[in-house]
């Protein structure tokens, strides 16, 4: 049950962030943190990273309902017996990917903002729960579990 919770709190923080920045700043509105490096830049984007798929917004929602009820399911069924290396980045994919479903289902886009300047694109909390999720799955499978004191081959 700790896992829902956590999905759930990352889905509100989420939400709260893209309010305030909406009622803050407004759609396309921007404002400058650190000069030539970051701001917050709201924007819509219809599509998934980078952009990608932005005609697909139907689609879009069926996949990653798909794809959150899938992590949800397995996390519930796995809670006792896999490592929490796993569970907890899965939890991390699972609350992105579900902040970015809310926004597509209410809004019919996603809500971005952080701006890097030296990278190209615009992003949010939820993609960062995301993109963080999975390099710590990554590293998770990566690295050698423990196994009666001693490390599995």
């Amino acid at each position: 049950m700790q896992y829902i919770i956590v999905i759930l709190c990352l889905l509100a923080a989420d939400q709260a962030v893209e309010f305030a920045l909406l009622r803050l700043l407004g759609m396309g509105g921007s404002r400058v943190l650190v000069d030539g490096f970051l701001s917050l830049d709201v924007i819509q984007n219809n599509g998934i990273a980078f952009g990608m798929l932005s005609s697909s917004g139907m689609l879009l929602v069926c996949l990653t309902s798909f794809l959150i009820g899938a992590l949800i399911v397995y996390i519930l069924l796995k809670r006792k017996s896999e490592r929490k290396a796993v569970l907890i980045p899965l939890t991390m994919i699972a609350g992105g990917a579900l902040g970015n479903l809310v926004d597509r289902l209410r809004l019919g886009y996603v809500v971005d903002y952080i701006h890097f300047h030296i990278f190209p694109y615009i992003f949010n909390f939820a993609d960062i729960c995301v993109v963080l999720g999975c390099f710590a799955i990554l590293i998770a499978v990566m690295l050698p579990q423990k196994r009666g004191g001693r490390h599995a081959r």
